[in-house]
C-alpha cells in the first residue's frame, strides 16, 4: 500500500489543536505498560519494514500478550538489516515457518505473519528489552482470540 498521494501534514494545520494539546493531561497507556521477564504467548499484531533514524532497513514488529499473563501488554522487537543480526532474523523466520534464503523475499512476507501466535521469551539486559521467538504455535492453543492488523 503506497501513501503517495497523501498530503503532508502542516504546522499550519495542528496549530488548530495547540491550545487544547496545552491543557490535556498525559496519560498512561495501559497496553504499552512494561511486563516482567518470561515466556508469553503472542499473537504478531503488526509488522513493517521501515527505517531508523540513521537511514537503516529495519523489520518492526508489535506482539500483543494473549497469555498466560499480561494479557493485552505489547511487547515490540526490531530487526536491523547488518551482517552481525542477519542470522537472528533468518533463525526467526525459519522458526515461524518461512525458510526464507534472501531477504528482499520478506516484504512478500508481511502479511502472513500477521495473525500468527507465538511463544516468545522477554529478557532485560541492562536498559535493553530482549524478544526471543521460541515457536509458532497453533492457534488452537492459544489463549486468546486477539484481532492483528498491518501497518
Amino acid at each position: 500500500m503506497s501513501n503517495q498521494n497523501v498530503q503532508p501534514v502542516t504546522v499550519e494545520e495542528l496549530e488548530q489543536f495547540d491550545h487544547e494539546m496545552e491543557n490535556t493531561e498525559t496519560m498512561e497507556h495501559p497496553d504499552f505498560r512494561s511486563i516482567p521477564d518470561g515466556s508469553y504467548q503472542c499473537e504478531v499484531e503488526r509488522i513493517m519494514l521501515t527505517r531508523t533514524q540513521q537511514d537503516e532497513p529495519m523489520l518492526k514488529w508489535q506482539f500483543n500478550v494473549i497469555g498466560p499473563t499480561h494479557d493485552g501488554a505489547k511487547l515490540f522487537k526490531n530487526h536491523l538489516f547488518r551482517s552481525t543480526s542477519l542470522p537472528f532474523l533468518k533463525t526467526d523466520m525459519h522458526t515461524l515457518g518461512f525458510p526464507i534464503q534472501k531477504a528482499s523475499e520478506i516484504p512478500g512476507l508481511l502479511e502472513s505473519l500477521v495473525g500468527l501466535h507465538l511463544n516468545i521469551r522477554k529478557v532485560t539486559k541492562g536498559d535493553n528489552e530482549n524478544i526471543y521467538i521460541n515457536s509458532r504455535i497453533a492457534e488452537a492453543e492459544s489463549t486468546g482470540t486477539g484481532r492483528a492488523s498491518a501497518f
